[in-house]
């Protein structure tokens, strides 16, 4: 019986050293989730190593990510977009890609691969300061011809990009198959069916689709649009969820509020606002919360239908004073949807700081 303990004692050991590190727990709409938290900073098992800025630089160390899921979740893939701020000197990798989570959802330095693009450890004039990222496909007809990713850049004028992922090696502007600038940025050259400006936030939409939620033009609110990311224009529906929400019993927020993550999770988008914040850069808030909205879009995009998607607000979870409130006032930036585990979707975060949470549903 002796022998049978230890030997139960020792597996124990190593089972638990297999289990990531467990920094707390947090319940979202009504689920209990693991947190595990590691810098974004590491060394890769390829060999690759991702810098971000360091704390004393005043560079913020924020990103945005998007989930990708494998055949099995060494597969798996974790695109980050992290615009460092425009300062002359200062560096960091700024658009890249995780391949491979180990057991526990974790993309470690031990598990995955990382890809850098732009050069990788590069400064502002070169690396974009991308400020959200979508895999639209992995189509690949030529070189410079295929629009895999969808990418908001921050680098001289905020503006829209698509990039094929075989012509990244080189610079932010030039590798871009197609640029269109915001319409905060130039009124004439801008989309008009496609959100202001600002912080845009990018999830999947209906038949092959992108969604697209930004900063409204009368500075307060947030519109929502579409686009197909085999053509240039957004549709004609462009939606202003405070005006279309203003009447229901769960409006989405009328103060000026930004969407900086959002992710299609079932028949619904969970969109991570965060109260103003000074161009985004102001590692404070009042608010990190997330919405679940279920957006209903007209029939015929193609039709003009100002304000024609519905909006309905499902229910809200704050993150300020929670495992996720991060180890600053900005909270959590990124948000993308994993795996399915235990009954939910596991969930990865990335705050201000250059930390990466993987959030793991609890049985």
């Amino acid at each position: 019986m002796r022998r049978l303990s230890v030997a139960l004692g020792v597996l124990g050991l190593l089972f638990a050293a297999a289990l990531p590190a467990r920094a707390a727990e947090v319940t979202l709409f009504g689920k209990k989730y693991n947190v595990a938290m590691e810098s974004r900073a590491q060394t890769y098992k390829n060999g690759v190593k991702i810098t971000i800025p360091d704390a004393d630089s005043g560079s913020n160390r924020k990103a945005g990510l998007y989930f990708v899921q494998g055949a099995d979740p060494s597969q798996d893939r974790l695109f980050v977009a992290a615009p460092i701020q425009a300062t002359d000197g200062l560096t960091g990798d700024q658009l890249y890609v995780l391949r491979g989570a180990d057991a526990n959802g974790m993309f470690t330095a031990a598990s995955a691969e990382a890809t850098s693009f732009f050069g990788g450890n590069q400064d502002w004039t070169r690396g974009g300061r991308p400020v959200s990222v979508m895999h639209i496909s992995d189509e690949n007809t030529g070189v410079k011809a295929d629009r895999n990713l969808a990418v908001t850049t921050f680098s001289n004028d905020d503006t829209y990009r698509y990039y094929d992922l075989d012509t990244l090696s080189g610079s932010y502007d030039t590798d871009a198959v197609y640029s269109r600038v915001q319409r905060a940025i130039n009124a004439d050259e801008g989309d008009p069916n496609a959100p202001f400006g600002g912080f845009v936030a990018y999830a999947p939409g209906p038949n092959g689709t992108i969604v697209a939620f930004g900063r409204a033009e009368s500075g307060s609110g947030v519109e929502v649009g579409v686009t197909d990311p085999k053509k240039n224009d957004f549709f004609p529906v462009l939606t202003n969820m405070n005006d279309v929400t203003s009447n229901a019993t769960n409006a989405f927020p009328a103060e000026e509020a930004f969407v900086h993550g959002a992710a299609l999770v079932g028949d619904e988008y969970w969109l991570l606002v965060s109260s103003s914040q000074p161009d985004g850069d102001n590692d404070s808030t009042e608010r990190n919360t997330i919405y679940r909205v279920r957006l209903t879009f007209p029939a015929d995009l193609t039709k003009e239908a100002r304000n024609g998607i519905k909006v309905e607000v499902l229910g809200t979870a704050e993150l300020k004073g929670t495992a996720l409130n991060g180890p600053s006032e900005g909270g959590m930036y990124g948000l993308a949807v994993g795996r399915e585990v235990n009954g939910g979707r596991r969930l990865y975060f990335a705050d201000w700081q250059g930390n990466l949470y993987t959030c793991t549903p609890m049985p």
